[in-house]
C-alpha cells in the first residue's frame, strides 16, 4: 500500500466538495441517455487516505511493493484490541520449576509466604495460660510481560507446631519465584506460662516486606492468647492470608493448625497440669496465570 505518487499529483489534499445526496456508481445507459457516475478526486483521496490511517494505527510504514499490508494492519490492530487471553493455570503447592507454554506471552504470577504457627503453653494445676496465634505470610504479585524460559519455585513451608510446653511457636518459610519475587513468611505467636492472674501473650508479627511484585504486602499478625485468671484462658486465632484460612483458637487443647494457603496456626490454651503445643502454620504457594495475545 502506498500513497498514490503520479507527476500529476497534486501535492497537498484539494478541498473537498460539500457533502451531496448518497448515492452509488452506475455504468450509465446510452439509450436513455443516462450518464455514467464520474469517479472524482474527492472519492479516491477519501479511500487512500482511509487504508494509510489504517497502515499508521498499527505502526507500518507504506511500501510501494508490499500487497498486504492492510491485512497485516488488520491483524495487529485486532491483537491489540484483543489484549491477553488467559491460557491456563498452575498452582504450585510444593517448590518446583515453572516452565512457560509454549505459546505463553506473558504471565500474572502470585506467590505467598507459609504462615507461622502458634505458640505453646506450659501446664501446671490451677493455673491456666494461652499461647498467640501465629502471623500468616505475605502477599506479592506480577504481570511479566517478557517472560523466560524457566523460573525456579521455592514454596515457604507453614511454621511447625512447637513441642508442648512454653514454646514460641516457629515462623513461616519465604516462597520465592525465580529471582523475581521473594515473600517472606509469618511470625510464631508467643508463648504462654501457667499462671493465675491476668496476662497475654503476643500473637506472632507478618515478616518483612515482600519485594519484586507491583503489589508488596506482609501478612496479619495473629492475634493474641489472653489469661484471664488460674481458670480461665484463650488462645490466639491464627491470621488468615489474603487468600483466607486461618484457624480459631482454643479454650483448653493443643493450636488448631492453618488452613488454606500461608494462614497461621492457632496458639495452644490450658487450665490444668497438660502443656499443650500451638498449631502448625499452613504452607504458602506460587500461582501462574499464563496468556497469549492470539485472536484465534
Amino acid at each position: 500500500m502506498y500513497q498514490y505518487d503520479d507527476p500529476t499529483c497534486s501535492v497537498t489534499l484539494p478541498t473537498p466538495a460539500d457533502a451531496g445526496t448518497p448515492g452509488y456508481f452506475n455504468d450509465g445507459d446510452p439509450v436513455t441517455g443516462t450518464g455514467r457516475t464520474v469517479l472524482r478526486s474527492d472519492f479516491m483521496n477519501m479511500l487512500m487516505k482511509e487504508l494509510l490511517n489504517v497502515l499508521s494505527a498499527a505502526g507500518i510504514e507504506p511500501s510501494k511493493t508490499a500487497y498486504d499490508q492492510v491485512a497485516s494492519a488488520i491483524t495487529i490492530l485486532g491483537q491489540q484490541s484483543a489484549g491477553y487471553r488467559l491460557i491456563g493455570r498452575t498452582i504450585f503447592s510444593a517448590s518446583g520449576t515453572y516452565t512457560p507454554n509454549v505459546k505463553a506471552k506473558a504471565a500474572f504470577v502470585v506467590a505467598v509466604g507459609g504462615g507461622g504457627s502458634g505458640g505453646g503453653v506450659s501446664g501446671t494445676a490451677s493455673n491456666a495460660a494461652g499461647g498467640g496465634g501465629g502471623a500468616s505470610g505475605g502477599y506479592s504479585d506480577i504481570l511479566i510481560k517478557t517472560l523466560l524460559s524457566s523460573y525456579s519455585v521455592t514454596i515457604g513451608a507453614g511454621g511447625a507446631a512447637p513441642s508442648a510446653g512454653a514454646n514460641n511457636g516457629n515462623a513461616g518459610g519465604t516462597t520465592s519465584f525465580g529471582s523475581v519475587l521473594t515473600v517472606p513468611g509469618g511470625g510464631g505467636g508467643l508463648a504462654g506460662t501457667a499462671g493465675t492472674v491476668a496476662s497475654i501473650s503476643q500473637g506472632g508479627l507478618p515478616g518483612s516486606a515482600p519485594t519484586g511484585g507491583g503489589v508488596n504486602s506482609p501478612g496479619a499478625p495473629g492475634t493474641m492468647g489472653l489469661t484471664l485468671n488460674g481458670t480461665t484462658c484463650f488462645s490466639g486465632n491464627g491470621a488468615p492470608s489474603v487468600y483466607g484460612g486461618g484457624s480459631r483458637g482454643v479454650t483448653g487443647a493443643n493450636g488448631n493448625d492453618g488452613s488454606g494457603i500461608g494462614a497461621g496456626g492457632a496458639g495452644a490454651a490450658t487450665t490444668n497440669a497438660t502443656a499443650r503445643a500451638g498449631g502448625a502454620g499452613s504452607n504458602g504457594a506460587v500461582i501462574v496465570w499464563e496468556y497469549d495475545n492470539d485472536t484465534a
